[in-house]
């Protein structure tokens, strides 16, 4: 195949096709309380945090965990769902499910659910994150 099949010089970046842009980004430290969780059961609760969003974007999540105290962590993150789920052997094994979702332009709700996985009601630790929520505008918005 020669080079003048693959036409090059037509080829001009960005002049024809419109992209998202960076609308701006905001970082925050989010902490899941310390909670009283029964063997074999789980606890429930919300956190809300404000993220304001420029009118018009989307947002992309990017999240941090370094751990806690704990001996070992085992972090799924989902950033498509908007979820991660950390699992910590504290205290005979608990799990954390964190999921967030916007509440509305200004406000976003983080929910989580803590699972003990043994006998006996155990205090979870608290735990902190770190959530960055990246806004976008689509092109003309």
């Amino acid at each position: 195949m020669s080079t003048k099949e693959l036409r090059l010089d037509r080829f001009i970046f960005s002049s024809d096709y419109m992209h998202l842009s960076k609308a701006g980004s905001i970082t925050k430290n989010i902490t899941i309380p310390a909670t009283s969780v029964g063997g074999n059961t789980s606890a429930n609760g919300n956190v809300y945090v404000d993220f304001p969003v420029p009118a018009g974007a989307i947002t992309r999540s990017i999240v941090s965990y370094k751990g806690a105290q704990q001996a070992v962590a085992d972090v799924v993150p989902n950033l498509t769902t908007g979820s991660i789920q950390i699992e910590e052997m504290w205290d005979r094994g608990i799990v954390w499910r964190i999921y967030w979702y916007r509440r509305n332009d200004q406000q976003l709700t983080v929910y989580y659910n803590i699972r003990h996985y043994d006998s006996g009601t155990v205090t979870a630790p608290a735990i902190t994150f770190t959530l960055t929520q990246t806004a976008f505008k689509p092109p003309n918005a």
